[in-house]
């Protein structure tokens, strides 16, 4: 269902006709081949001092460009792993440390041909303090 008055039919035709003077020039989409992150800018911290009062820790991974395997899943199950909030899990060790009160992971879409992983934590003024990172790497 849709939350709309309009039946689909009548939709279709209201977008067909605000589009229908927009060309078809065939443009094939760019692929990248490499990824834009090459060895100088693997392993790397940047500390940024921020305006507001927040504690947020950003791990990104380069990994491929994973949307033809959109059906499977490999990126989401992975985010599945990493935000288990179950005993044993990632974000429960860090909670039971006083370390973060969220984590969320989850794949970036760069362009076509790659793409990042991000695990994203929200931490506690304890957790500055420890290195989270270490403690993401031995959960991966």
């Amino acid at each position: 269902m849709y939350p709309f008055s309009e039946s689909l039919d009548d939709l279709e035709k209201m977008v067909a006709d605000k589009f229908k003077d927009v060309k078809n020039k065939n443009v094939k989409t760019p692929v990248w081949n490499t990824h834009p992150y090459g060895k100088d800018q693997l392993k790397t911290k940047t500390y940024v001092t921020p305006v507001k009062d927040l504690r947020s820790l950003l791990v990104t991974f380069p990994i491929p460009d994973l949307q033809d395997q959109h059906k499977s899943g490999p990126d989401s199950y992975l985010a599945h792993l990493i935000g288990h909030e179950g005993p044993g899990s990632l974000l429960s060790e860090l909670r039971k440390r006083s370390w973060c009160n969220s984590l969320v992971g989850g794949p970036r879409h760069g362009a076509k041909g790659f793409a990042f992983f991000t695990v994203t934590v929200d931490l506690t003024l304890d957790g500055i303090e420890h290195d989270i990172v270490e403690l993401i790497l031995i959960s991966i």
